[in-house]
């Protein structure tokens, strides 16, 4: 169920924020620009505060820094909130150290969206310990952070081994990022959903990581989605098949609890060679998949 919220200027928000207002429960505040230590994250924090029936929180490029973060992280200290979304916000390793600080407080916290943010490695391992700890979160998004490498998808697939909570993944990660995931998904029983992005630009690297990948879930039950935006050329004709394929996602999990679907979007999506390499693999059943693209592999 798609959340309703509401798309304010941050002076109409604040005295909602203020008086409490029951029918605002999720916000949206975007391109605002509140400055790194500046008085504008000042007054949305002093104005969280007060808050008590806040649900979500949405603040899309706000220039809010580490500093910003962090003001915005004491403000909901303590709060109910389920929903955090700071795309795009530059708060790099220090805010998100900052915002743990709300992290552990808040177990009813349920989706953290921290894409485009200057994250690296320090961060993952941060956000990696938490994940050990925390028994809310599920679903946590990290793309276009390309300063996590392969240290930092490390930590973050082991502290996942032994999550139980994290439905949904999103992170950018390289070829050996993708064996370390490859290991976590032999073991992991809770993730649902997996997106990943990165640029693998040789075409043996692409086939190997898919093969990792494939490898990972042989015995995994539970992963329902793998998308993968690999920044590859999709034919025409093959496209057409993946788009169709994807229309009939819902029927096809009907049968079969692992499904996988290609990125149609942003220039990604998988060659026909390629597609023949994953099926190859023995964790598919070729028979469990929609009759397009069983006729059109062979």
């Amino acid at each position: 169920m798609a959340v309703e919220y509401q798309q304010l200027d941050l002076d109409e928000a604040l005295p909602r924020l203020h008086a409490n207002d029951p029918t605002l429960l999720h916000l949206y505040i975007a391109c605002n620009m509140m400055a790194d230590q500046g008085p504008q994250a000042q007054r949305l924090a002093n104005a969280l505060q007060d808050n008590t029936v806040l649900k979500g929180l949405y603040l899309v490029s706000n220039g809010l820094g580490a500093v910003g973060a962090g003001l915005i992280a004491k403000a909901l200290r303590g709060k109910k909130l389920r929903v955090l979304n700071m795309r795009h916000n530059n708060i790099g390793d220090k805010g998100v150290g900052r915002l743990i600080e709300l992290l552990r407080d808040n177990m009813e916290l349920k989706n953290l969206y921290l894409d485009n943010n200057e994250i690296g490695n320090e961060a993952a391992g941060r956000l990696a310990e938490w994940l050990g700890a925390h028994t809310g979160l599920e679903v946590l998004t990290l793309n276009d952070n390309p300063r996590i490498a392969t240290e930092g998808v490390e930590l973050l697939a082991n502290a996942l081994r032994g999550n139980t909570t994290l439905k949904e993944l999103h992170l950018q990660v390289g070829l050996e990022g993708a064996r370390q995931l490859s290991d976590m998904l032999q073991i992991n029983t809770t993730l649902q959903k997996l997106y990943l992005q990165g640029s693998l630009k040789e075409r043996q690297s692409r086939v190997y990581g898919m093969k990792l990948l494939a490898d990972g879930l042989q015995g995994n039950v539970t992963l329902e989605v793998l998308e993968l935006d690999w920044g590859l050329k999709v034919p025409a004709k093959t496209q057409q098949l993946l788009d169709r394929n994807c229309r009939l996602k819902r029927k096809a999990l009907q049968h079969r609890r692992m499904v996988f679907f290609w990125c149609a979007q942003m220039g990604g999506g998988l060659p026909v060679e390629i597609i023949e390499v994953i099926m190859r693999q023995s964790v598919w059943d070729c028979q469990l998949l929609p009759v397009e693209l069983r006729s059109f592999l062979k």
